[in-house]
């Protein structure tokens, strides 16, 4: 995923590496304020915050989370939430 005007802040996100997801109400002031804010690398944590409202919160094996506002996360967590399923079927 990019956003923005570049192909510039860009996270990749491996499903194998997810563990699920959920919706969650994003507020700016929680992540630091507006845009691109923490980092998986070295805070364990990071946010695209384009607005206030409905997000996707992705929460990684490793312990990481990743979080993106978008219109409507429902069908998005329940997408990733299939993923992690079948890659933890896959596992076994």
């Amino acid at each position: 995923m990019h956003y923005g005007l570049l192909p510039w802040p860009r996270t990749r996100i491996r499903s194998t590496d997810i563990a699920s997801a959920s919706v969650i109400d994003a507020k700016p002031r929680d992540w630091g304020g507006w845009g691109y804010r923490g980092s998986l690398f070295l805070m364990k944590q990071a946010a695209v915050v384009l607005r206030k409202g409905p997000a996707i919160r992705v929460d990684l094996k490793n312990g990481k989370v990743f979080v993106v506002t978008v219109d409507d996360p429902t069908q998005g967590v329940a997408v990733l939430n299939a993923y992690a399923r079948s890659e933890e079927s896959y596992a076994h």
